[in-house]
């Protein structure tokens, strides 16, 4: 396979999370985490412990779309190999 034909093969996967900024709360994450209260939860980010805050996260969702996507076979991990 050509890098061509991997880019062309590109998936993108995304996740969303929608916040309500809040008075800062927590001494955990980092950068805007104290202030970032998901809609789904009444704990800002920095609150939240790692694990919680992946969960839930924009980078969480998409990563486990990945790994779904991955169990069931839809990404060809082959071509990616063969570029290395």
């Amino acid at each position: 396979y050509s890098v061509q034909e991997v880019i062309n093969e590109a998936q993108i996967l995304s996740g969303v999370t929608i916040p309500v900024v809040e008075e800062p709360r927590g001494d955990g994450g980092f950068g805007y985490d104290p202030v970032f209260l998901p809609a789904s939860s009444n704990l800002t980010f920095a609150e939240m412990s790692g694990d919680h805050k992946d969960s839930i996260s924009h980078r969480g969702i998409a990563l486990a779309r990945l790994q779904d996507d991955l169990a069931r076979g839809r990404l060809d991990l082959e071509l990616l190999e063969d570029q290395r």
